[in-house]
């Protein structure tokens, strides 16, 4: 385990002894998880947490960011490992990689207490629950509609992950890529996302229908998006160096230029 990432771990048990001590720990469970999952695993998972026994959790491994592709992080169930990108760790704040860790315990934490793999990215769910952040329907439903498998590479041989990539919160936001091929959702509030190197993907979703319309405008990799509630609440995305966009407008007249 790298340096940075021994004084990270702490950080991340601290998350969860007071997830698992707090009163919402139950329903933000069935948030993340669904309501088919074992209590009896769940119990004794919070039990451990409640009493800062951590050694169930899985090893984190390092990998180079051509392995892991566009993810930050992986979870596979096959290994019971977590792994994550170096080029990530290399790059990106001490509160990111927390989110990033926190999230495939998520991973991890579905593959022990369901049977089958919970709807969309439930790591990022997780991740966010347990962090005491609150998500609305609408960024529910886009992070339970998202395909979170993807198969890496480790020594030859092929192993299926739940993968991790930048997704903000619904605060305000600093999100800043690696020199990788990165994929940036970074949800509500007003936020600034720098790409950096890589062919780097921005991932927008204002489909809720609290909106009255987006704004913005680009050019070539820099620009903004807007969408507003009403002249004084709104939630924005500054970019920079970013090359893809995939947006999803709100329902009224949305107006974006580039």
């Amino acid at each position: 385990m790298t340096l940075s990432l021994l004084a990270i771990i702490p950080v991340v048990d601290d998350v969860l002894f007071n997830f698992a001590q707090s009163d919402g720990f139950w329903a933000n469970l069935e948030t993340a998880f669904g309501t088919s999952y074992d209590v009896v695993k769940a119990t004794q998972l919070r039990q451990q947490w409640q009493s800062r026994n951590f050694s169930q959790l899985p090893p984190i491994e390092v990998l180079s960011g051509e392995v892991l592709g566009t993810a930050n992080g992986a979870y596979s169930s096959s290994t019971n490992k977590i792994y994550l990108s170096a080029s990530f760790l290399n790059t990106a704040s001490s509160a990111t990689i927390v989110n990033v860790i926190l999230e495939e315990i998520g991973h991890y934490v579905d593959a022990q207490i369901n049977q089958v793999d919970s709807a969309g990215d439930e790591g990022a769910i997780f991740a966010e629950l347990v962090q005491g952040n609150s998500l609305d329907v609408a960024t529910l439903d886009a992070l339970r509609g998202e395909n979170d498998q993807t198969t890496i590479i480790v020594n030859g041989e092929s192993i299926q992950v739940e993968q991790a990539n930048f997704t903000g919160t619904n605060g305000n936001d600093n999100i800043t890529g690696t020199s990788g091929d990165d994929t940036i959702s970074p949800l509500r509030g007003v936020d600034t996302v720098n790409g950096g190197d890589g062919n780097d993907l921005l991932i927008i979703d204002y489909s809720s229908n609290n909106y009255a319309g987006i704004t913005g405008s680009s050019s070539y990799n820099s620009g903004y998006f807007e969408a507003y509630y009403n002249s004084s609440s709104y939630d924005q995305v500054s970019f920079s160096n970013i090359e893809r966009f995939q947006i999803t407008g709100t329902i009224a007249n949305d107006n974006l230029s580039t």
